[in-house]
């Protein structure tokens, strides 16, 4: 599977997380007291 389409467009739609690694595609869950990062 292509990585452009690894994850699907509710997660690719939440925002991108700031991960200072080359390379590395984030985005970001966040709740009041959690949050979640998808990367790739």
């Amino acid at each position: 599977m292509p990585v452009k389409n690894f994850f699907p467009d509710i997660i690719t739609n939440l925002p991108q997380a700031n991960i200072p690694v080359e390379g590395v595609n984030s985005h970001l869950f966040q709740g009041e007291n959690q949050q979640l990062i998808f990367m790739i």
